[in-house]
């Protein structure tokens, strides 16, 4: 017999009602979306504006654009919308090569 122990006051059911604006997303500049698939990736703002030519504070500003856009609280939630929805991102056959982790 197998059973489960969750300690008092776990919120990991909170994991499955992550929410955001999925309207956003058609929102967003060519722009924004390389800053949105970068950040995905887990690169530092500093690593994004060199890969893309701009300023970091360029970069934060994009970033800043996009959780707007998206209804999301933070850029960790970003990054969570590119690899958890990232068919709303890319659709099939769009992806540059090489913007995801490895194993995605």
């Amino acid at each position: 017999m197998s059973a489960t122990i969750t300690p008092a006051g776990c919120r990991c059911g909170e994991l499955n009602t992550f929410a955001f604006d999925a309207t956003g997303v058609a929102k967003l500049t060519d722009r924004e979306r390389e800053v949105l698939l970068l950040v995905g990736a887990a690169l530092p703002n500093r690593v994004i504006a060199r890969r893309l030519g701009i300023t970091e504070r360029t970069v934060k500003a994009h970033v800043a654009s996009i959780v707007e856009k998206l209804g999301v609280a933070s850029r960790l939630e970003v990054a969570l919308v590119v690899n958890l929805h990232h068919e709303l991102i890319c659709p099939e056959g769009h992806c540059p090569p090489g913007h995801l982790p490895k194993g995605q």
